[in-house]
């Protein structure tokens, strides 16, 4: 069933790039907004999501959380994470293995 804007997500924990990542601890009350593409992380925040996690700020400011989800695996994130320079400031959730 596809996600729905409005809907409600079971909370969960998982490994994310800011540590243990608890969804309500995290959202508080605020509304998330997931962020998520079928491709290759690698090839993909550069021209699109990047410029979005610049904007995290003024989301805030409305209420509502960027979060990022991968299919790539966690290692692969950070990886590259590493070389953006602190500029993808999201929080990203992806498989461990």
């Amino acid at each position: 069933m596809p996600l729905k804007v409005g809907a409600y997500l079971p909370n969960f924990v998982q490994d994310s790039t800011i540590g243990e990542f608890n969804l309500y601890q995290w959202l508080g009350n605020d509304w998330g907004l997931l962020l998520t593409h079928p491709e290759d992380l690698f090839e993909f925040p550069v021209s699109r999501v990047n410029p979005i996690s610049q904007l995290n700020q003024s989301f805030k400011n409305l209420g509502v959380q960027l979060l990022g989800v991968s299919r790539q695996p966690f290692f692969s994130i950070l990886s590259y994470l590493d070389t953006r320079r602190g500029s993808f400031v999201i929080p990203i959730i992806a498989e461990k293995n």
